[in-house]
């Protein structure tokens, strides 16, 4: 059990180098391992478990986690300076987000033909707007999905253009290029990039590329540089992972073992912004989609996008 805890967050990044460098064909389902994955233990009991390394970026008037480094700033948005002309204009002032109850619903490796519109039209069922991590070069393959995307209302973030480690984490100027190409791709779709900046480094910040790579801070201050927030996740499904799940599971029941295990961990800190990965690529996760959702809002969570977030969240904090 102790072993499966430990690698709840660590471990997932690990199973990357099992993956290949880059998919010449657009994403297709995984049925063996993903460098993004939850362990789940093999006992619910949760009051002894510690969350193993987690470093989150954390807002000023909130309490780091016991043994959580966080990053050097956090990433705020000012309050607009508002214009008056002849008498005050009173403005309704949004209420903050109450971490606790809300969820950050993500999709990684898209678009993907044949599954994003089915993900989106359930999302439009539910009236949810969720955060697509997409790859720039099914970007430019899918143009249509991006723009239902971009219309639907959804944040457009970037999970780099070629989704090749070894490519992208080679050198900074690399890392800068593969994004710049992720942007032109953007563009080139809907004329213009998301005005909220997002990304999610493939494989995410313990990928095995990164954990020893001397650059990692210098992607990180670049992220910065170009206006981008960096993220990882609190929440998953394990749904491109299968090695934790048991034979008498169906994958429905596998989806929610790791959801309600993760969501127990994340529930002991009512500060931590419940990021939730899982991919629009997989035919799993459409199938169990509703399920989840109706189960999420059952318990009381609603639903928001990243550009609601006023800080990052990433597993390692710069050195």
């Amino acid at each position: 059990m102790k072993k499966s805890i430990f690698a709840i967050l660590l471990c997932m990044m690990l199973l990357v180098s099992c993956l290949p460098a880059a998919q010449i064909e657009p994403p297709h389902e995984t049925t063996a391992a993903s460098e993004q994955s939850t362990s789940v233990p093999e006992t619910t009991d949760l009051q002894t478990t510690d969350i193993p390394y987690t470093q989150t970026t954390v807002s000023p008037e909130t309490t780091a986690i016991p043994t959580t480094e966080t990053t050097a700033e956090p990433q705020t948005t000012a309050e607009p300076i508002l214009e008056t002309t002849i008498a005050p204009q009173t403005t309704d002032v949004p209420m903050p987000l109450d971490l606790a109850n809300t969820i950050f619903l993500t999709f990684d490796d898209g678009p993907c033909r044949g599954k994003t519109e089915e993900v989106l039209r359930i999302l439009d069922e539910y009236d949810i707007c969720a955060t697509f991590f997409t790859v720039g070069r099914y970007v430019n393959l899918y143009p249509d999905l991006v723009h239902q995307i971009a219309d639907g209302g959804h944040l457009l973030g970037c999970h780099s253009y070629s989704h090749d480690y070894k490519q992208i984490y080679a050198s900074v100027e690399a890392f800068t290029t593969d994004i710049a190409r992720w942007e032109n791709a953007v563009r080139g779709v809907i004329g213009e990039l998301p005005e909220a900046r997002v990304y999610r480094f493939p494989g995410g910040t313990t990928n095995t590329l990164l954990v020893d790579n001397d650059l990692y801070p210098a992607f990180l201050t670049a992220l910065s540089d170009a206006g981008y927030r960096p993220y990882d996740w609190v929440l998953a499904t394990n749904d491109l992972y299968l090695g934790d799940k048991r034979e008498d599971q169906t994958m429905e029941e596998y989806f929610f073992a790791t959801l309600n295990y993760t969501l127990a961990l994340a529930n002991r800190y009512p500060n931590l912004p419940r990021v939730m990965l899982v991919h629009d690529t997989s035919a799993d996760t459409v199938a169990a989609l509703p399920a989840v959702l109706d189960y999420l809002i059952e318990k009381g969570y609603s639903f928001a996008t990243l550009d609601k977030l006023d800080m990052s969240y990433i597993f390692r904090p710069t050195e």
